[in-house]
């Protein structure tokens, strides 16, 4: 059940806080380490990534003794992915993978160069320009 989240989290999973506040989560809810970082899961149409997440502790008094109760897990990330690849991030950037840009920049050389040597263009030329 979610019981407490940011505004990154009411953009990513695009919901608004009275939708979230008490909801179930696919996120899992228990953990063995007590702090794990680069962790990355699928939620419906997202990806959250490079996520910290860690155990939430409550210590109580039971008999006499002080023990640790586990809560839940809080999480924290800084970036999510689209299913179309697109990398987000809080207040509403959204970027494409580098891969994805090197491969319009080649496309746009490739275009280029074959205006000029093909087509006989020249910097100048408006074709050129827009390529």
């Amino acid at each position: 059940t979610i019981l407490l989240f940011n505004h990154a989290a009411t953009e990513a999973l695009n919901q608004t806080y009275s939708n979230l506040i008490g909801a179930t989560t696919e996120l899992p809810t228990t953990m063995t380490k007590n702090l794990e970082s680069k962790y990355q899961k699928k939620l419906g149409h997202i990806t959250i990534q490079r996520t910290t997440r860690w155990k939430i502790d409550q210590p109580q008094i039971v008999d006499g003794a002080l023990t640790i109760e586990s809560i839940g897990i809080g999480y924290a990330f800084p970036q999510w992915l689209l299913d179309d690849g697109t990398i987000c991030e809080p207040g509403g950037f959204h970027r494409r993978p580098l891969e994805d840009i090197e491969t319009q920049l080649a496309e746009q050389a490739d275009e280029v160069r074959r205006l000029k040597e093909v087509e006989g263009k020249i910097n100048q030329d408006p074709q050129v320009k827009a390529a």
